[in-house]
């Protein structure tokens, strides 16, 4: 059964304008170690475009949206465009929790300039 819904998109180029800005401060803010030393397989903008819509869709499918930057290092990206995967933990792993879900499942696409992932909470 479906508990929730979120899709996301994401423009690379502006991704890798705010990399070339600041990097370190960027990922430092929105990644998980974990994310950091992992690659999706694809240059940077791309895979922290990816990552940013992917966890967008899931904080969209909770229904609680990004409340403040914890947030952003609650749902963890892992995997590969094409077969991305998630960790929840906190905030975010409880709120799948009292809407009775048990998985979330990610679709994930890049087409140009764009990543796009949708997110789906399965009880």
């Amino acid at each position: 059964m479906l508990v929730g819904l979120g899709i996301d998109l994401v423009r690379i180029s502006r991704v890798r304008g705010e990399l070339a800005r600041d990097a370190r401060g960027l990922e430092s803010t929105l990644l998980t170690d974990r994310e950091r030393t992992s690659s999706l397989g694809l240059e940077a903008g791309a895979a922290l475009a990816a990552r940013i819509a992917a966890k967008e869709a899931v904080l969209k499918a909770l229904g609680c949206g990004i409340v403040d930057l914890r947030s952003w290092r609650e749902v963890e990206v892992t995997g590969s465009v094409g077969s991305l995967a998630v960790e929840l933990h906190d905030r975010a792993r409880a709120n799948l929790c009292a809407l009775g879900g048990r998985r979330v499942l990610l679709a994930s696409c890049l087409a140009g300039d764009w990543a796009m992932v949708g997110a789906v909470l399965e009880a």
